[in-house]
């Protein structure tokens, strides 16, 4: 389970979840800008955790326990800290001992927040999360809440019999798989056209590629 908090009072994120948590030596290269062990799956680049946090906040905190452990690992990143000292390769580690041991998980604590809270911007977050995660929350691989409220897998709403599959080889190896359909009521705004996604991720949205931009093309999805 993933929980996201947006904390308006206190101008803060919180993320945190219930999974195996990071061992001291995952947690030191977490920082690693572009560094992964990771191979055909989400997190292979190294580039995620720090861009998404830096893209929110100049400072972001990792607290982290493995699984059967009783130690906590927090590593820190300040960007104001790290431009005044010039020291782009050193993130000292706290370790907190006494953690129970049937204890584990990660929070990331995003501060010095860059972006302005305006309406309903959990709401949104909901929204975009519902949308680009959908696949992992329909096969339940991760259940995602933000402040009180849990994240639905996103459905479009469209025409009965409309839609078509979508399968067309590359080379040998790959294919694009998927669908095509219409909307019931189109977008003026252009929200429509094509989710793309990689291993289950959407990596983008509404692309009108096919199709020019029209009022008449927009119900395509």
């Amino acid at each position: 389970k993933l929980t996201i908090i947006v904390n308006v009072k206190e101008n803060k994120i919180e993320l945190f979840d219930d999974g195996k948590g990071m061992s001291e030596k995952e947690a030191t290269k977490s920082i690693k800008l572009g560094h992964s062990e990771k191979k055909n799956q989400l997190g292979e680049f190294g580039f995620g955790l720090k861009t998404s946090c830096l893209s929110l906040g100049g400072k972001f905190t990792i607290i982290t326990t493995p699984k059967g452990s009783d130690e906590e690992y927090i590593i820190e990143y300040d960007e104001d800290e790290w431009l005044a000292n010039g020291k782009w390769n050193s993130h000292p580690m706290k370790i907190r001992k006494g953690i129970p041991k049937n204890e584990s998980g990660t929070l990331i604590l995003i501060e010095k927040l860059k972006i302005r809270f305006h309406g309903n911007l959990p709401g949104i977050i909901k929204k975009e999360l519902s949308e680009r995660f959908g696949p992992f929350i329909q096969s339940n691989s991760v259940q995602i809440k933000v402040n009180t409220k849990w994240c639905e897998p996103f459905k479009w709403d469209i025409i009965t019999g409309s839609k078509k599959n979508i399968n067309i080889k590359i080379d040998k190896d790959k294919k694009i798989t998927g669908w095509v359909a219409l909307l019931k009521i189109g977008s003026n705004r252009g929200y429509y056209g094509f989710n793309i996604y990689r291993r289950d991720r959407l990596i983008k949205q509404y692309d009108k590629f096919g199709f020019n931009e029209h009022p008449e093309a927009r119900q395509i999805v």
